[in-house]
């Protein structure tokens, strides 16, 4: 009976935390302050990219701020008028 538990927890360490090390040690191998000066000697071309893509990314985020308050206003105009017709 004891055997279980132990198989259990040896279970849950190999598929729970030896997969989350490895990015885990992946990621601790950056230096952050090294990473921004190698990325300003790509070049123009890199840097219209690199705007274009925070416009791009900025655009969608309030296209969907937008989207879901017109969603949720109809959601509450349709709740509204079902209980205008119920009355």
């Amino acid at each position: 009976m004891t055997a279980l538990p132990f198989f259990y927890r040896l279970s849950c360490c190999r598929r729970c935390c030896l997969p989350g090390s490895r990015p885990a040690f992946f990621l601790t191998s950056f230096q952050p302050v090294k990473v921004p000066k190698r990325g300003t000697n790509i070049g123009p071309a890199a840097s219209l990219a690199r705007k274009v893509l925070v416009v791009l990314q900025f655009t969608c985020s309030i296209a969907l701020i937008v989207s879901t308050i017109i969603v949720y206003q109809q959601i509450q105009c349709t709740k509204a008028e079902r209980n205008a017709c119920s009355k």
